[in-house]
């Protein structure tokens, strides 16, 4: 959506609610200084992602093939699979990208999983898995794949597990940049800045329904959601 405003303008100040990597986009010159008429949040997802395989392993330490839903239609999706794949190979994890760009390739993707039945499955942060999140969280239930997710929303819907920023949190960051561009600072000159809250969701009625034990160490450091 951010592509497609910069897009239709160069002039029009446009605020970024937790974009994908906007520096890699083309969407800032750099997070510093942006540069041009676009600021805002970002998120930066490859440590994340890579800190969301850690405590999904945490969680289901027998699961060693990983799937990773990607969207390839993302600028930057590449080196996220390569952080993720790095991520994995620490903890001896076989990590394979699954990817998917429009709705109809969700169906195929997700039917090439019933095929492959991997251990466990990482979703990634993009948007158009959110859209889509009641799809893949229903897939995951009706074949017990245990899954972590990019949103901590998706949890409260049945998902198994997440570690995420709040999105709460991300648009009222965002809110602030609009008041001082309202207020007269350009976009240019204000630094795109992060999400520094990180929290951890479980669903134990998921959980219990897969099998899985809470680890004492998760259940003391995440929101168990009943």
């Amino acid at each position: 959506s951010v592509l497609a405003a910069k897009a239709a303008t160069s002039t029009v100040p446009i605020v970024m609610a937790g974009a994908l990597a906007p520096d890699a986009m083309g969407l800032v010159a750099t997070l510093a200084r942006p540069g041009g008429n676009v600021t805002g949040v970002a998120n930066m997802s490859g440590s994340v992602t890579a800190k969301r395989l850690q405590l999904l392993h945490e969680l289901v330490p027998g699961a060693t093939r990983i799937a990773y839903l990607t969207n390839p239609a993302v600028p930057g999706w590449d080196r996220t699979v390569k952080t993720v794949e790095d991520a994995g190979a620490t903890m001896a994890l076989r990590i394979s990208a699954a990817t998917a760009s429009t709705p109809e390739e969700i169906d195929r993707m997700l039917a090439s999983l019933a095929e492959q039945r991997p251990d466990a499955i990482l979703v990634g942060n993009a948007l158009l898995f959110w859209m889509h999140r009641r799809r893949i969280v229903d897939f995951c239930a009706r074949h017990r794949i245990p899954a972590g997710y990019a949103y901590g929303e998706v949890v409260r819907e049945g998902g198994l597990t997440s570690y995420a920023s709040s999105l709460e949190d991300t648009f009222r960051l965002a809110g602030t940049f609009v008041a001082r561009i309202l207020g007269g600072a350009k976009p240019a000159d204000l630094p795109v800045e992060m999400p520094t809250r990180y929290e951890l969701h479980v669903n134990a009625t998921t959980a219990k329904a897969l099998g899985i034990p809470i680890p004492a160490a998760i259940r003391a450091n995440a929101e168990i959601v009943e």
